[in-house]
């Protein structure tokens, strides 16, 4: 599972790359960089102001998930905020415990990667149509979702083991 999710990141980074690449290629000299909340343009920059945002924002967001793993093995236990942090992190299951981490740091990565690959496919549409609007509620809602369900997995993923003791056994 590892490697899929890290090959995954190193995918939708290189997509997130492409796809600044090609806007760069075919956006107006002028591009509408910044929306308010209702989607209506209000910023505008260069087109190479753009594509440095866009390409930066891309390796950075890359860089950053994908080192979660090798980050976590690095630091004291006591900055790894995770529910049950002393039995997960014993030393016997700190490993395992890393690497599960490591695989959700790579999902939420993903995930985020690709919120603004469709994020600034809306800018590039926007730019050439001449609506200068973005759609923000689906991709708010869906990060949402994502995030939520995240937590949760990890939640579940990390809650105390089950104890043998008197209620744990069946009754006949």
């Amino acid at each position: 599972m590892r490697h899929a999710a890290k090959f995954l990141l190193l995918l939708t980074t290189a997509i997130a790359l492409v796809q600044a690449a090609w806007h760069y290629l075919h956006l107006p000299e002028t591009v509408a960089i910044h929306f308010n909340l209702a989607g209506k343009a209000d910023g505008w920059a260069s087109r190479g102001t753009h594509f440095a945002m866009q390409a930066g924002l891309a390796v950075f967001l890359g860089a950053l998930f994908g080192s979660g793993g090798w980050l976590l093995r690095r630091v004291p236990d006591q900055f790894i905020n995770i529910p049950h942090r002393d039995y997960w992190l014993a030393p016997e299951r700190r490993a395992a415990t890393c690497l599960a981490l490591d695989n959700m740091f790579s999902a939420l990565g993903i995930v985020v990667l690709g919120f603004f690959v469709v994020l600034f496919q809306q800018v590039y549409v926007a730019n050439l149509t001449g609506t200068l609007t973005l759609k923000l509620m689906p991709l708010i809602i869906g990060q949402f979702v994502f995030v939520v369900g995240l937590i949760s997995i990890m939640m579940f993923r990390f809650r105390p083991p089950a104890q043998p003791g008197p209620q744990s056994r069946r009754r006949s």
